[in-house]
Protein backbone atom coordinates (compact mmCIF):
# COMPACT_ATOMS: atom_id res chain seq x y z
CA UNK A 1 0.00 0.00 0.00
CA UNK A 2 2.79 2.50 0.66
CA UNK A 3 4.56 1.45 -2.44
CA UNK A 4 1.45 2.13 -4.61
CA UNK A 5 0.65 5.46 -2.61
CA UNK A 6 4.39 7.10 -3.39
CA UNK A 7 3.65 5.61 -7.20
CA UNK A 8 0.62 7.88 -7.07
CA UNK A 9 2.76 10.23 -5.91
CA UNK A 10 5.17 10.14 -8.14
CA UNK A 11 2.43 9.83 -10.98
CA UNK A 12 0.96 13.64 -9.89
CA UNK A 13 4.67 15.10 -9.65
CA UNK A 14 5.49 14.33 -13.52
CA UNK A 15 1.89 14.70 -14.68
CA UNK A 16 1.52 10.99 -15.49
CA UNK A 17 -2.51 9.72 -16.12
CA UNK A 18 -2.01 6.58 -14.71
CA UNK A 19 0.04 3.91 -12.57
CA UNK A 20 0.44 0.23 -13.66
CA UNK A 21 -0.63 -2.68 -11.12
CA UNK A 22 0.45 -6.24 -11.37
CA UNK A 23 -1.60 -7.58 -8.61
CA UNK A 24 1.14 -9.47 -7.15
CA UNK A 25 5.06 -9.58 -6.96
CA UNK A 26 6.58 -10.06 -10.52
CA UNK A 27 8.17 -13.71 -10.62
CA UNK A 28 6.25 -14.86 -8.06
CA UNK A 29 5.04 -17.68 -9.77
CA UNK A 30 3.19 -19.59 -7.09
CA UNK A 31 1.23 -18.52 -3.84
CA UNK A 32 3.14 -18.05 -0.46
CA UNK A 33 3.61 -21.73 0.88
CA UNK A 34 3.92 -25.33 0.36
CA UNK A 35 0.76 -27.78 -1.49
CA UNK A 36 0.42 -30.93 -1.20
CA UNK A 37 -2.98 -30.82 -2.92
CA UNK A 38 -4.70 -29.20 -5.65
CA UNK A 39 -7.38 -27.74 -3.02
CA UNK A 40 -4.83 -26.17 -1.25
CA UNK A 41 -2.90 -24.41 -3.55
CA UNK A 42 -6.27 -23.06 -4.76
CA UNK A 43 -7.24 -22.26 -1.61
CA UNK A 44 -4.63 -20.18 -1.14
CA UNK A 45 -4.23 -18.30 -4.78
CA UNK A 46 -7.97 -17.13 -3.81
CA UNK A 47 -7.10 -16.05 -0.22
CA UNK A 48 -4.24 -13.61 -2.22
CA UNK A 49 -6.79 -13.17 -4.68
CA UNK A 50 -8.59 -11.41 -2.39
CA UNK A 51 -5.99 -9.93 -0.34
CA UNK A 52 -5.06 -8.06 -3.68
CA UNK A 53 -8.57 -7.04 -4.71
CA UNK A 54 -8.62 -5.51 -1.51
CA UNK A 55 -5.50 -3.87 -1.42
CA UNK A 56 -5.96 -2.19 -5.00
CA UNK A 57 -9.71 -1.10 -4.00
CA UNK A 58 -7.79 0.82 -0.70
CA UNK A 59 -4.86 2.05 -3.17
CA UNK A 60 -7.75 3.51 -5.62
CA UNK A 61 -9.11 5.85 -3.09
CA UNK A 62 -6.07 7.38 -2.68
CA UNK A 63 -5.73 7.50 -6.75
CA UNK A 64 -9.01 8.76 -6.76
CA UNK A 65 -8.01 11.32 -4.62
CA UNK A 66 -5.29 13.10 -6.46
CA UNK A 67 -6.72 12.57 -10.32
CA UNK A 68 -5.21 9.38 -11.20
CA UNK A 69 -5.98 5.83 -12.46
CA UNK A 70 -4.36 2.58 -11.60
CA UNK A 71 -4.20 0.20 -14.26
CA UNK A 72 -4.47 -3.70 -13.79
CA UNK A 73 -2.09 -5.40 -16.04
CA UNK A 74 -2.12 -9.24 -16.33
CA UNK A 75 1.46 -10.56 -16.98
CA UNK A 76 2.33 -14.33 -17.97
CA UNK A 77 2.34 -17.29 -16.13
CA UNK A 78 6.07 -17.40 -15.56
CA UNK A 79 6.21 -14.20 -13.88
CA UNK A 80 3.67 -14.20 -11.82
CA UNK A 81 0.56 -16.68 -11.17
CA UNK A 82 -2.42 -14.33 -10.22
CA UNK A 83 -3.30 -12.76 -12.96
CA UNK A 84 -2.27 -13.81 -16.13
CA UNK A 85 -5.32 -13.51 -19.07
CA UNK A 86 -7.38 -10.36 -20.11
CA UNK A 87 -10.53 -11.87 -18.55
CA UNK A 88 -8.91 -12.70 -15.47
CA UNK A 89 -7.92 -9.43 -15.46
CA UNK A 90 -11.25 -7.75 -16.41
CA UNK A 91 -12.95 -9.96 -13.47
CA UNK A 92 -10.06 -8.40 -11.15
CA UNK A 93 -10.78 -5.06 -12.03
CA UNK A 94 -15.06 -5.57 -11.90
CA UNK A 95 -14.35 -7.33 -8.32
CA UNK A 96 -12.32 -4.00 -7.19
CA UNK A 97 -15.34 -1.90 -8.55
CA UNK A 98 -13.70 2.10 -8.59
CA UNK A 99 -13.81 4.23 -11.57
CA UNK A 100 -9.73 4.51 -10.73
CA UNK A 101 -9.44 1.20 -11.81
CA UNK A 102 -9.05 0.03 -15.81
CA UNK A 103 -7.56 -2.76 -17.21
CA UNK A 104 -3.91 -2.83 -19.18
CA UNK A 105 -2.93 -5.28 -21.43
CA UNK A 106 0.93 -6.05 -23.05
CA UNK A 107 1.08 -7.90 -26.22
CA UNK A 108 4.13 -9.71 -25.22
CA UNK A 109 1.95 -11.24 -22.24
CA UNK A 110 -1.02 -11.21 -24.39
CA UNK A 111 1.11 -13.54 -27.12
CA UNK A 112 1.80 -16.43 -24.70
CA UNK A 113 -1.56 -15.90 -22.54
CA UNK A 114 -4.32 -15.57 -25.15
CA UNK A 115 -5.72 -17.78 -27.74
CA UNK A 116 -6.63 -14.81 -29.72
CA UNK A 117 -5.02 -11.16 -28.34
CA UNK A 118 -7.27 -9.23 -30.82
CA UNK A 119 -10.94 -10.85 -29.20
CA UNK A 120 -9.01 -10.04 -25.59
CA UNK A 121 -8.81 -6.15 -26.54
CA UNK A 122 -12.41 -6.42 -27.70
CA UNK A 123 -13.38 -8.17 -24.76
CA UNK A 124 -12.04 -5.75 -23.04
CA UNK A 125 -13.33 -2.55 -24.37
CA UNK A 126 -13.91 0.93 -22.16
CA UNK A 127 -12.29 -0.49 -19.72
CA UNK A 128 -8.85 -0.81 -21.18
CA UNK A 129 -7.33 2.51 -20.07
CA UNK A 130 -3.39 1.27 -21.68
CA UNK A 131 -1.59 -0.66 -24.07
CA UNK A 132 2.01 -1.89 -23.55
CA UNK A 133 3.34 -2.89 -27.21
CA UNK A 134 6.50 -5.52 -27.74
CA UNK A 135 6.53 -8.30 -30.23
CA UNK A 136 6.08 -11.94 -29.34
CA UNK A 137 10.23 -11.94 -28.68
CA UNK A 138 9.90 -8.83 -26.68
CA UNK A 139 11.86 -6.73 -29.35
CA UNK A 140 10.21 -4.26 -31.63
CA UNK A 141 7.03 -4.37 -33.67
CA UNK A 142 7.73 -6.65 -36.57
CA UNK A 143 10.59 -8.74 -35.19
CA UNK A 144 8.50 -11.57 -34.15
CA UNK A 145 5.28 -12.59 -35.12
CA UNK A 146 2.33 -10.58 -33.26
CA UNK A 147 -0.45 -10.13 -35.64
CA UNK A 148 -0.17 -6.28 -34.74
CA UNK A 149 -2.70 -5.33 -38.01
CA UNK A 150 -5.35 -7.42 -36.03
CA UNK A 151 -5.17 -5.61 -32.79
CA UNK A 152 -4.84 -2.16 -33.96
CA UNK A 153 -7.97 -3.09 -35.81
CA UNK A 154 -9.62 -4.21 -32.40
CA UNK A 155 -8.18 -1.30 -30.78
CA UNK A 156 -9.98 1.07 -33.15
CA UNK A 157 -12.91 -1.18 -33.09
CA UNK A 158 -13.63 -0.68 -29.37
CA UNK A 159 -12.70 3.51 -29.83
CA UNK A 160 -9.52 2.82 -27.73
CA UNK A 161 -7.95 6.62 -27.44
CA UNK A 162 -4.78 5.68 -24.56
CA UNK A 163 -1.57 5.68 -25.40
CA UNK A 164 -0.08 2.96 -27.22
CA UNK A 165 3.24 2.55 -24.47
CA UNK A 166 6.43 0.76 -26.59
CA UNK A 167 8.03 -1.88 -24.35
CA UNK A 168 10.90 -3.29 -26.08
CA UNK A 169 13.38 -4.77 -24.66
CA UNK A 170 17.05 -6.41 -26.05
CA UNK A 171 17.41 -9.73 -27.05
CA UNK A 172 18.65 -11.46 -23.41
CA UNK A 173 16.80 -13.24 -21.16
CA UNK A 174 16.21 -11.12 -17.84
CA UNK A 175 14.04 -7.77 -19.05
CA UNK A 176 15.36 -6.38 -15.88
CA UNK A 177 19.07 -6.11 -16.82
CA UNK A 178 18.51 -5.50 -20.48
CA UNK A 179 16.62 -2.52 -19.89
CA UNK A 180 20.37 -1.30 -18.51
CA UNK A 181 22.54 -2.76 -20.58
CA UNK A 182 25.07 -0.26 -22.63
CA UNK A 183 25.84 -2.90 -24.99
CA UNK A 184 22.17 -2.26 -26.00
CA UNK A 185 21.95 1.28 -25.49
CA UNK A 186 21.41 2.01 -29.28
CA UNK A 187 18.75 -0.28 -29.90
CA UNK A 188 16.24 1.93 -28.44
CA UNK A 189 16.05 4.48 -30.93
CA UNK A 190 16.18 1.82 -33.49
CA UNK A 191 13.50 -0.31 -31.98
CA UNK A 192 11.27 3.09 -30.96
CA UNK A 193 11.85 4.35 -34.67
CA UNK A 194 10.18 0.73 -35.70
CA UNK A 195 7.44 0.23 -33.85
CA UNK A 196 6.35 3.90 -34.79
CA UNK A 197 6.81 3.36 -38.65
CA UNK A 198 5.05 0.04 -38.52
CA UNK A 199 2.34 0.76 -36.19
CA UNK A 200 1.22 4.06 -38.09
CA UNK A 201 1.51 2.32 -41.76
CA UNK A 202 -0.93 -0.19 -40.37
CA UNK A 203 -2.97 2.13 -38.97
CA UNK A 204 -2.76 4.40 -42.09
CA UNK A 205 -4.14 1.02 -44.21
CA UNK A 206 -6.79 0.28 -41.53
CA UNK A 207 -8.03 3.86 -41.81
CA UNK A 208 -8.23 4.37 -45.49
Amino acid sequence: MAYLKSCVDFAVSISAPLVIVVPSSVAKARPVGTFDTEEAWVEEMEREWGYAVDSVRQAAVYAGQHGIRLAVEPINRYESFLVNTCAQGLQFVREVGSEAVGLHLDTFHMNIEEADPAEAVRSAGGLLINVHIADSNRQSVGRGHTDYRAIVKALLDIGYEGALVLEPLPPVPDPYIAARLKRYENLRDTYAEESITRLRAIEKELKH
